[in-house]
């Protein structure tokens, strides 16, 4: 049976964000009563600044707003709150709201981590994976990753398992890329999930365990985590490791798809243009691709043109 083109992903690192989990993790309508309490109080304290500057930065029930988000980060950081500096620090690298500036950004991330903020750790960690603002150096980036991925951050446990699995500039240490996508799947981060079902999908450091992979992949499902959604739909399609199952497959695709990631939408649009797994359908091949397209996948792009003209 011929298979579906499907890129191969090696593995997701996440970007170092700048939120605590309890109160972000409420219903919107908890939320929104937090941030009126939070609000009307009269003398805030460091952590509510910096929990409403993450409010309006992210548009959590309120309009997203960078303008008060800094203001409320730089009122909070005057009051030595970490991860406020920390959060500056992201402003200044990205522009939000201030012109980009990335002295300003590392000054702020140093003094962060300085203070032993793991996001901020974990922020110029990445400056030194990729090289950005300083020279790239991995064993630097190793170093702070592990700092915070010992203070628990699961951003940091999965980033570096990442660079131990890939071996990107250094050999590659499955043994220690397992131990910490476990440490941070044990907190339930979505991505590590998936990094760790991959693992146990195609053996990496040791056998193949299909078990493990499925109740791993099955946690992204629930998680609504793309990534791992999409290698479940990819794993039912393929048939390899379970009885092929085109409709669970597309059940994983449409979903992963939906969550916005565009390989899924680009497996779904081949099959429906194909009509070699499920009855052929030109018009959801064009919905697809057009998914795809419009996140700049350009095989997808040129799939449309070519569709359209016949």
């Amino acid at each position: 049976m011929r298979q579906i083109i499907i890129a191969v992903l090696i593995l997701f690192t996440i970007n170092s964000i700048s939120a605590q989990r309890n109160w972000t993790e409420k219903s919107d309508s908890e939320i929104k009563s937090l941030i009126q309490e939070w609000e009307a109080t009269v003398n805030k304290s460091d952590t509510i600044l910096n929990n409403l500057g993450y409010a309006y930065s992210n548009g959590l029930t309120v309009d997203q707003d960078y303008e008060k988000a800094y203001a409320y980060y730089s009122l909070s950081a005057d009051l030595g709150h970490s991860r406020a500096i920390n959060n500056l620090g992201d402003f200044y690298e990205n522009g939000y709201h201030v012109d980009q500036d990335m002295d300003k950004a590392v000054k702020y991330f140093k003094e962060a981590a300085n203070m032993g903020d793991v996001y901020a750790l974990s922020n110029l960690a990445g400056l030194y994976e990729k090289g950005v603002y300083y020279k790239k150096d991995i064993k630097k980036a190793i170093e702070l990753l592990e700092i915070a991925s010992d203070k628990g951050h699961t951003a940091a446990q999965n980033n570096l398992g990442t660079i131990y699995l890939t071996g990107t500039d250094i050999a590659p240490n499955y043994v220690l890329a397992k131990k910490e996508f476990i440490k941070a799947a044990a907190q339930n981060e979505p991505i590590a999930i998936t990094n760790l079902g991959r693992m146990y999908l195609f053996g990496h450091g040791g056998e193949k365990d299909i078990d493990k992979a499925l109740f791993l992949l099955n946690r992204s499902f629930e998680n609504d985590e793309m990534y791992g959604i999409y290698e479940l739909g990819n794993v039912y399609f393929n048939g390899e490791a379970v009885p092929q199952d085109f409709d669970k497959a597309i059940e994983c695709y449409e979903k992963s798809g939906n969550l916005g990631f565009f390989q899924a939408q680009v497996n779904l649009a081949y099959m429906y243009e194909t009509g070699n797994e499920i009855k052929k359908d030109i018009d959801k091949a064009l919905f697809w691709y057009s998914k795809a397209a419009k996140l700049g996948d350009k095989y997808s792009i040129g799939k449309l043109e070519e569709l359209k003209n016949k």
